[in-house]
């Protein structure tokens, strides 16, 4: 088996990656829309969508420093 050396940043096609984000981000709406506030099962989808938000802040920071990289390379 050949070993993995290194890894990008972001998947070769990031905008699909987040369409699935959102997908998902929309599946656990509605899952708390039908559950009782405070139930275990209310709280879970919580988790999740934070953690989608986390990804998406990160990286759109990401993305303004390699803008800021990039512009700063063409002065």
């Amino acid at each position: 088996m050949t070993r993995r050396t290194s890894r990008f940043n972001m998947p070769p096609d990031p905008a699909s990656v987040f369409q699935a984000l959102r997908t998902c981000r929309q599946a656990m709406i509605g899952v708390q829309a039908k559950v009782r506030a405070n139930a275990s099962d209310y709280h879970s989808p919580s988790m999740i969508m934070a953690a989608i938000s986390t990804m998406t802040e990160q990286e759109r920071q990401a993305e303004a420093q390699r803008d800021a990289i990039q512009k700063a390379e063409k002065s």
